[in-house]
């Protein structure tokens, strides 16, 4: 994965282990687990088309590909931890 040089940055959390809201339930335990902020990306969406979001988690300023595998480590880590 590749970090946008000009936009936010959405990555795929399919592997989290949780139920249906699943980028809100992810992003509320990441930011209160691991101290990383994300945004779920479905509260840009209608109720019809939330769904088309659910696997994944934005995060807006993940420019440097280093700072980005960090972010996929972190949630590697907190993830296993489950």
């Amino acid at each position: 994965m590749r970090a946008s040089d000009d936009g936010p940055c959405l990555i795929d959390v399919s592997g989290v282990k949780t139920d249906k809201c699943k980028d809100l339930r992810f992003t509320k335990a990441f930011v209160k687990q691991a101290s990383v902020m994300a945004i779920p990306p479905s509260v840009f969406y209608s109720d019809e088309h939330k769904n088309l979001s659910k696997n994944y988690a934005r995060f807006c300023f993940i420019k440097k590909d280093e700072n980005l595998a960090l972010t996929e480590k972190l949630i590697a880590e907190w993830n296993s931890k489950k």
